[in-house]
């Protein structure tokens, strides 16, 4: 049986599995997929932008779960530091 704790903590445990799945689901670009697609966005395709902002996601991930272990005090939480490194990268 969960203890209260658990069951206090459970809702951010299935954000973070849910988001860990959709991530694993993309699958990796290689080096001329990227330089591809980068092309591609910078000349305006937006498609392109979307699948380059897409497939970073999984890198998204590793730098918040890094900056969560160095525990930064603004930041105690993976998920709102990977979700604050998603609108960094999807701002011009």
């Amino acid at each position: 049986m969960l203890d209260s704790e658990t069951l206090k903590t459970l809702p951010d445990l299935m954000a973070k599995t849910l988001y860990h799945a959709e991530i694993a689901r993309v699958p990796r670009l290689s080096r001329e997929e990227e330089r591809s697609l980068v092309a591609s966005a910078r000349a305006g395709d937006i498609e392109a932008r979307k699948m380059l902002i897409v497939s970073s996601l999984s890198y998204v991930l590793w730098q918040a779960r890094s900056a969560y272990d160095l525990r930064s005090p603004a930041h105690d939480d993976m998920l709102d530091l990977a979700q604050v490194a998603n609108l960094a990268m999807v701002q011009d």
